[in-house]
């Protein structure tokens, strides 16, 4: 994926419109630890979402961005019973 649009949900109606940063990981769980080992902070934990497994970080200057993991076993995560 290059980019996506994801719409605002009606629970974020007060958040302005933005940017995100995302990169590629082949394990979002060490990435994890090694920004909290060199200084960063863990925003979100290492999470499961549809088709991956990932982290949002902070580094040093403030800027968040998120590490994202493809994970095939996870393509049904957060999808309801039919």
């Amino acid at each position: 994926m290059v980019a996506a649009i994801t719409p605002i949900s009606g629970d974020g109606a007060d958040s302005a419109p933005n940017w995100s940063v995302t990169f590629g990981t082949g394990d979002a769980d060490a990435v994890a630890v090694t920004a909290v080992e060199l200084g960063g902070a863990v925003v979100v934990p290492p999470t499961n979402a549809p088709y991956s497994r990932l982290t949002v970080l902070r580094d040093l200057q403030g800027a968040t961005f998120s590490a994202t993991q493809f994970v095939r076993e996870n393509k049904d995560v957060g999808r309801g019973a039919a």
